[in-house]
């Protein structure tokens, strides 16, 4: 009975009191008139696309942001980074390669890069884990001991040192020209300026 008595007290409370004051705001049945905007300047302005009948943008007109003129005008997209102006370095027109075939359990790799450069065998798969380091010689040869090769991955060349370059982005502008066919730049991993796939 004395519970009975106080659930009856809190329904009476409740219906008292009317609903909460905590409720959840409700969708404005009509638009906010310009004084209701707090701020009318950040209002954003209409879209520049010329509708047609139909609601869709007319044929030719511009919806959202213009596209750069260079990937306008490149069927393929974006253009690549172009080589700096002054290189930092003679690169003698040596191009970043494996030698070439690479098996599974090797341990040591050769190829080509420019000269006198710091460089890296990388796993590409495993998100770019160094198997080796080493540099390219004067003639822009290396052999670089690496632990043994695992079957089925892609390796990759890639800067183990910038030397003399005053930031990342500078050597990848002046050694992309010198980039091998399998270049990948894989976001947040790494740059591999030429990668190769392992046989099983």
């Amino acid at each position: 009975m004395k519970k009975q008595f106080i659930a009856m007290m809190i329904l009476l409370f409740l219906v008292a009191c009317g609903p909460s004051e905590t409720a959840l705001p409700t969708a404005p049945t009509s638009p906010p008139t310009e004084t209701e905007v707090e701020n009318p300047t950040a209002v954003l302005p209409e879209p520049t696309a010329v509708l047609n009948e139909s609601g869709y943008p007319a044929e030719g007109s511009q919806l959202g942001y213009p596209v750069p003129s260079e990937a306008a005008s490149d069927p393929a997209g974006y253009p690549p980074p172009a080589p700096s102006a002054e290189p930092t370095r003679a690169t003698d027109g040596v191009i970043f390669s494996f030698s070439e075939p690479i098996t599974a359990g090797q341990t040591q790799i050769s190829g080509t890069a420019p000269p006198m450069l710091s460089i890296a065998i990388v796993n590409v798969t495993y998100n770019g884990s160094v198997l080796g380091t080493g540099s390219s010689g004067q003639d822009g040869n290396f052999t670089i001991n690496v632990s043994p090769v695992p079957a089925g991955v892609r390796l990759g060349i890639a800067l183990a040192q910038l030397d003399d370059y005053p930031s990342l982005d500078a050597a990848v502008n002046d050694l992309y020209g010198y980039r091998g066919d399998n270049f990948m730049n894989v976001p947040n991993v790494g740059i591999y300026f030429e990668t190769f796939k392992v046989g099983d």
